[in-house]
């Protein structure tokens, strides 16, 4: 009986917790691939993100963004967004890091997706 208090939970937050772009990071790229194209623009690529509920900013190159990240060198804005607390467990939560990188005409160029989990 101790064994099923995990997934439990699991499902008793997930009940709690909807998420507009998936519970995985995979899902969540998966999802961004349909919602923002290639070729999309960085006003776009705003509304969307924004009408999902996520935090973001957009940068412009030479901001301060990690070097060396899939993101630097497009030649155009980049937007960070963070998709908080896509799924959790009995010890962690996962969240998803949303990168776009657009070209210096403002079309998206590439899109990164990392998961992150935070916890015990």
């Amino acid at each position: 009986m101790l064994a099923l208090v995990p997934e439990v939970l699991t499902l008793i937050w997930r009940q709690q917790h909807p998420v507009p772009l998936g519970r995985s990071g995979p899902e969540v790229a998966r999802s961004l691939a349909t919602l923002l194209p290639a070729g999309i623009t960085v006003d776009s690529a705003v509304a969307v993100v924004t009408r999902a509920g996520l935090d973001y900013r957009v940068a412009t190159p030479g901001q301060g963004l990690q070097p060396g990240a899939p993101y630097d060198d497009a030649g155009g804005p980049t937007l960070v967004a963070m998709a908080r607390d896509i799924d959790a467990d009995l010890f962690t939560t996962r969240s998803a890091e949303i990168v776009l990188a657009f070209d210096a005409r403002g079309r998206l160029a590439r899109r990164h997706v990392t998961e992150l989990s935070t916890g015990l």
